[in-house]
Formats: structure tokens, sequence, C-alpha cells
């Protein structure tokens, strides 16, 4: 399963109601939000070459901004996910992978929050090392970083080999870690980062 990982765009401090669920996106953030969409439209980085079949998000209203922007451009519809909402722990995941094995899914986007996504960003990223490190005669073409800090409107691309014999032996997952995309600066000179864990 491909599964990237997008963190809600750049928000407001604070929202009009005190609420922190309420932040909305500001206009960097809506323009990072629509930034990835159309990265994803064009498939024109190794990050970004798969359009996903579902759209999860948190609840929150900045994630759901920036899901929203990201779907206009794919045509799909999002998926408001609670496992995905602030606070959330990691561990409820879980749930949602296997919904999406038994569905079939091939390509899922995920929108949400730190520090829930940065830890599983963090822990695939972890399991991506052990797979380059443990696979026979595959030698990674640069190092994975064991940490990375997943920043506002960032999105992070994974390849996951989920089946429900791994999801149920707990969180170490076979995967690579195919890039990372977020807009730099100025939206006309932007271009998507990618590194990668293999060749």
């Amino acid at each position: 399963m491909r599964l990237l990982i997008l963190r809600h765009g750049k928000a407001e401090k604070h929202s009009v109601s005190g609420r922190d669920t309420d932040r909305a996106l500001t206009d960097r953030g809506l323009r990072q939000a629509a930034w990835i969409g159309q990265l994803l439209l064009s498939r024109s980085t190794p990050a970004c070459d798969r359009i996903p079949e579902r759209i999860h998000s948190s609840p929150a209203r900045r994630a759901q901004q920036t899901a929203s922007a990201v779907a206009e451009f794919l045509g799909l519809h999002v998926e408001g996910v609670r496992e995905l909402d602030v606070d959330e722990p990691l561990s409820g995941l879980v749930d949602v992978f296997h919904t999406l094995l038994r569905q079939g899914v091939t390509c899922v986007l995920l929108v949400g929050h730190n520090p829930q996504l940065e830890a599983l960003s963090n822990h695939l990223l972890a399991c991506a090392d052990s797979t380059a490190r443990t696979s026979k005669g595959a030698a990674p073409h640069k190092q994975t970083p064991r940490t990375r800090e997943l920043r506002t409107g960032e999105l992070f691309a994974f390849e996951v080999e989920f089946d429900e014999r791994v999801l149920q032996s707990g969180l170490d997952w076979p995967c690579t870690f195919v890039g990372d995309a977020r807009l730099e600066g100025d939206p006309s000179t932007a271009s998507a980062s990618d590194e990668f864990a293999n060749g």
C-alpha cells in the first residue's frame, strides 16, 4: 500500500471560538495544500507519483481544509476519520489500516496533526531502515534518516507491505521511504524535495 502522510498546512494561531479544532488555514496553508494537490495530479515527483484512492482526514478544521484543497484537484471525497483527530494515539490507526486493507485500497492520503503523524512517519522511517538492512542483497542508496520533523504542509510517502498477518503482529511493517514534498518559499519557484532510502 502506498501511504501518503500529510500534515495540515500552516494554520492561524487562534480561532474566533477559542477552540483549537476550529483553527483555520492561513493563506500560506491554503497555498501549501493546493500545491500538494497539483503535485499529486501531475505525478511529477516520486513522492507524488500515485493518486490516492482515498483521502482520510482529521475532523479538525485546518486538516479538513487541507484535505479538501487536495481533493479538489483530484476529484475525490474527503472522509473524516476520528483516529486522525488532534492528540489521538498512533495505535488507533492500526484499525484504519485493517479496514483499508480489507477494502483493497492500494493508495491512501492521511491528513492530520503532529505528534501523531510525525510519530507514524518516524516509526515508518525506522521500519524502512530495518527493511533495507535485512533485504537480501539490497543496499540502501542513502541511509534512511532515523527521525525527521514533519513540518506543516509537508508530505511523506511510504510503500508499506501490509497484510493481515503483518498488522496483527504489531508495528514492525516492511516498508520503503519513497520521498517527501513541501512547498518552500514562493510558489512560482517551488519544487519538491525528494529524498530516497533506496535507489
